[in-house]
């Protein structure tokens, strides 16, 4: 009999001409995924229409993928993590447990894309100032629809999941490239109670922003609080309301006793709503 290492070894001599006629006669015989069989199509027909798809859909097929990637390669590698089985029709991607209740309940999203390019939060964020390499996620739910007294049901509602978990394939080319947040830190919309339709997105990890899984569910633990809300231009002290003034440095004064104006860093303080960056000597 025939040592499968000599197979191989046979087949990689091969011209890829004759390579791909063996691949040929063994798809005959060896479907790749089971969902062949529920489309009743090779997966090569299958990916030859996602090819020849709108952008709508090859959106809607990467955040399934998305959502894919962070359960078959994420959550495996999550050490003392286990996923939870849940039913119903819920607002959340993921169930995780480590064991300490409650469970944690993640969304997953992927960075918006156009036109088969990564969406930057400065192209349709623009009531906002955001560093140009800041891209953007959707937070919203997929299926469009009215609740029984006709208000608009896409929007989250805060409260409907713990953890915000963005997948960064369009720009690192890694669909298990991920960065997470907590959802109490997202933007509000107009109407408070809601998660803003679009959220900026840094392209490395930040104070708010983190690659470590672990790392924000000890934030959300801990009750710590946050905005993904950054100002990046520099604020003059003084040129703040003398009551907000009076607020920053009493909120900074453990920290910088003698605060005057100056540079500005990724610290942020959130005073009658506003969140402004606090400025250290």
């Amino acid at each position: 009999m025939t040592d499968i290492s000599e197979v191989i070894l046979l087949l990689e001599n091969l011209p890829l001409s004759q390579q791909r006629e063996v691949f040929a006669h063994l798809r005959q015989r060896i479907p790749i995924h089971e969902m062949e069989k529920t489309l009743m199509a090779p997966a090569e027909t299958i990916l030859e229409a996602i090819a020849r798809s709108s952008d709508l859909t090859v959106r809607g097929i990467e955040g399934i993928i998305a959502e894919s990637s962070f359960s078959v390669e994420v959550v495996p590698s999550l050490s003392g993590w286990s996923p939870v089985t849940y039913y119903g029709d819920v607002p959340y991607d993921a169930l995780l447990t480590d064991g300490t209740d409650p469970h944690v309940r993640v969304q997953v999203k992927m960075q918006r894309r156009k036109k088969r390019r990564p969406l930057m939060a400065s192209e349709i964020m623009k009531a906002r100032k955001w560093p140009a390499d800041y891209f953007v996620v959707e937070t919203q739910k997929t299926r469009a629809g009215t609740d029984g007294s006709g208000e608009d049901t896409r929007p989250y509602k805060f409260g409907s999941f713990d953890v915000l978990a963005v997948s960064l394939g369009a720009s690192q080319g890694r669909w298990s490239a991920f960065l997470y947040t907590l959802e109490r830190w997202l933007l509000p919309a107009a109407d408070p109670t809601r998660i803003l339709k679009y959220q900026p997105v840094p392209p490395s990890p930040t104070e708010r922003w983190t690659d470590d899984f672990s790392t924000c569910v000890s934030r959300l633990r801990a009750g710590t609080e946050g905005s993904v809300e950054l100002i990046q231009h520099k604020t003059s002290i003084s040129s703040l309301p003398q009551r907000m003034r009076d607020v920053v440095r009493r909120l900074t004064s453990r920290a910088a006793p003698d605060l005057e104006d100056g540079a500005c860093r990724l610290t942020t303080v959130a005073v009658e709503r506003r969140t402004i960056a606090c400025a250290y000597p």
